[in-house]
């Protein structure tokens, strides 16, 4: 999975370097089993130097340092990285446009997995995308029959529902405000087009919406919220039980985003 550029790669070490303190790296380093690189570089926990700020010369460089070895370690630590609490929030915070291609390369990884186990067991992929709607298909009435599927116990049916309704949603926003895209886009890259889209307009003139600092933080709250549903579904096709409640939040979820933007583009 690790193939960030370097440009990506200095970003999210800065990202970890500002957000990380001294017991998330040494989280990060037992959970990626990369604790030989604190090992071999004793400075990296020192506390104080950290809280005070005389390691801020050498810092970025030491944070870039660990980063490679954790990536080039396995590059599958990508993802370990990602999930660690407050990187997704931060990143986005840090640039939205780096955010979303890191969704990318994390999302085509697992597909490619996915896809790799279907092949190797295509008995368990029995009509899994089976009467899934087109491009064009209202999202709001494919959300209201995820529901129907849901009330019927048709879980895994539902969560398909739900994410071809909320990307289906983005690609015709996108569509509306003219905002270019190609059919690999996924749902984060759609989202994070819509996202600039809004604050270029509004820098431009206030014809869509006056997005002022509350907005902007809903716009990035969105975001984080359509990754849920990516989530959701890869862990529905990786076969991990997902219950009814999480199926139904993520309805929820998804009718709340698509309301919202609706209303930020009306």
């Amino acid at each position: 999975m690790h193939v960030l550029t370097t440009e990506q790669q200095k970003l999210l070490s800065i990202v970890l370097m500002e957000y990380f303190n001294v017991r998330d790296w040494k989280d990060l380093f037992q959970q990626t089993d990369s604790e030989t690189y604190a090992q071999q570089h004793t400075h990296f926990y020192d506390e104080e130097s950290w809280d005070n700020g005389s390691y801020e010369d050498n810092l970025e460089k030491d944070c870039a340092k660990a980063v490679a070895f954790i990536l080039n370690k396995d590059g599958d630590n990508l993802k370990v990285i990602w999930e660690m609490p407050g990187v997704k929030t931060m990143s986005l915070r840090k640039d939205e446009n780096f955010h979303a291609e890191i969704e990318a390369i994390i999302e085509d990884a697992l597909e490619k997995s996915t896809d790799k186990q279907t092949a190797e067991n295509p008995e368990k992929d029995t009509d899994s995308y089976a009467n899934l709607p087109d491009e064009n298909q209202n999202p709001y009435e494919t959300l209201d029959a995820a529901q129907e599927l849901l009330d019927s116990n048709s879980t895994a049916q539902s969560i398909r529902l739900i994410h071809a309704a909320l990307k289906n949603f983005l690609q015709q926003t996108c569509k509306k405000l003219a905002i270019t895209t190609d059919d690999n886009d996924s749902i984060s890259i759609l989202q994070a087009k819509v996202n600039e889209h809004l604050k270029q307009q509004n820098s431009i003139s206030q014809k869509i919406v006056n997005l002022n600092d509350s907005s902007l933080s809903m716009l990035r709250t969105t975001t984080l919220l359509t990754e849920t549903i990516d989530d959701l579904s890869y862990q529905n096709k990786n076969e991990n039980h997902v219950t009814n409640s999480e199926v139904k939040y993520a309805i929820n979820i998804t009718r709340s985003v698509m309301i919202y933007i609706d209303e930020l583009v009306a």
